[in-house]
Parts: structure tokens; C-alpha cells; sequence
């Protein structure tokens, strides 16, 4: 029943189900985690930020007894998306750093969003020289999809960092790509 809920996209009736099972199999927790992840994304989808929360902090709970660190990782990369929207920069920011340093994690197609994400919240807590530095990391990475943004936000570090020349470069690098 279970696994007709996940085909069906109903994660939060899948996760009911199997968190009823009185002696899951590693097969019911693994489809357990999926289903907590699923669900998680779900409400982050619809701005539900709190509750997708707990939904990653769950599906993060069961990698120990499936192993399934990918998963884990992109539970935690979506943990810091809500937290960064739950104004909870400091939370995003220690879980992202964890990321950003995690060998596999880097392997992974949100790594470069993580990245961006970083100097993201170093940014919004007035961190400049590390929010330079994320971005000018994230720039560094091939085919970022928000290099035009981190490229204003690198500017913006420069500005608030009071490095006035630099960011005059930046902005019209800016102004070159804009035209």
C-alpha cells in the first residue's frame, strides 16, 4: 500500500503508512526516507518551509540505517534552502559549509547552488569577505546558472567591503554582460 502511495506522489499518506509498520524492513526504511524527502520537497515547493523542515530532519534520521548518504546530502542541501527562507542564515550556513566540504556532496549537481548559496548567507549576515569568496568560487565553477546574479552579489560584497575599485570593475562587468 505504501509503495503505491510514493508511485502515486502521496508521500505524506506513504509516510503514515510506513511509520506504521511495527518492524520495518531496510526496504520499508528506505522507502520511508524517500518518502519523507518527497514529502519535504513538496512542502518547500508550496513555501511551507517550517514543515518541510522536519520532513529533511526525517529523512535525514533514517541514513544511518539505509546508508543512503546521497539522499541524506540533498536532504540536508534542501534543509539549509529552508532554513536560509526561514531567515535562519547562521542555520543555512552550517549546514551548507558541512556540504561544501563533503568529497561526495561536490560530486553532486546542487553542489554549484550550494556554493551560490553560501556566499548567499554570508551576505545576508554582513559577511563580506567570505560572501567574496563564495561567490567568486561559484563563478570559478563551469555553467552556474546564477552567474549573472552572483556576479552583482560579488559586486555588492566589493561595495560593502568598501573595496570601491574593485566593485566598479565587477559592476561593469556586469554592464558588459547586461548589454
Amino acid at each position: 500500500m505504501a509503495a503505491s502511495f510514493l508511485v502515486g506522489q502521496e508521500y505524506e499518506k506513504a509516510v503514515n503508512a510506513l511509520k506504521k509498520i511495527k518492524t520495518p524492513s531496510k526496504e520499508n526504511l528506505s522507502n520511508l526516507q524517500k518518502a519523507t524527502f518527497l514529502r519535504g520537497l513538496q512542502l518547500a515547493e508550496s513555501n511551507s518551509y517550517t514543515m518541510a523542515s522536519n520532513y529533511f530532519k526525517d529523512a535525514l534520521h533514517y541514513v544511518i540505517q539505509t546508508g543512503n548518504t546521497q539522499l541524506g546530502n540533498l536532504a540536508n542541501f534542501w534543509l539549509a534552502e529552508c532554513r536560509y527562507r526561514g531567515n535562519d542564515f547562521e542555520g543555512s550556513l552550517h549546514i551548507l559549509n558541512k556540504l561544501t566540504n563533503n568529497t561526495t556532496f561536490k560530486k553532486s549537481a546542487e553542489y554549484p547552488t550550494a556554493v551560490y548559496n553560501t556566499g548567499y548567507n554570508h551576505f545576508k549576515l554582513g559577511n563580506y569577505p567570505a560572501a567574496i569568496e563564495s561567490f567568486a568560487t561559484y563563478l570559478a565553477i563551469p555553467s552556474g546558472s546564477y552567474s549573472h546574479e552572483a556576479l552583482l552579489r560579488l559586486a555588492d560584497s566589493y561595495f560593502m567591503n568598501r573595496n570601491y575599485s574593485q566593485a566598479a570593475e565587477t559592476y561593469n562587468q556586469v554592464a558588459q554582460l547586461e548589454s
